[in-house]
């Protein structure tokens, strides 16, 4: 299994909650990106955020090897 790097992730601003969508994609390395209803920038740790996306997408293939479906 593969992540889309097309596929958007929201991201909440730290100021006001809204979600911010995000192509995976372009989450590398350190991102800076500005909250488009309340223009707050703030930065996004994407290594933390690949690691927790690969740390899902094996508890997946485990859940779905269990159910025998991989």
């Amino acid at each position: 299994m593969s992540i889309n790097q097309n596929a958007k992730i929201d991201v909440p601003c730290p100021q006001c909650g809204k979600d911010v969508q995000q192509p995976l994609g372009r989450l590398k390395g350190k991102v800076d990106v500005t909250c488009p209803n309340c223009r707050t920038s703030f930065a996004i740790d994407a290594t933390q955020l690949q690691k927790g996306l690969a740390e899902q997408e094996r508890a997946i293939e485990r859940m779905l090897k269990g159910l025998g479906k991989k």
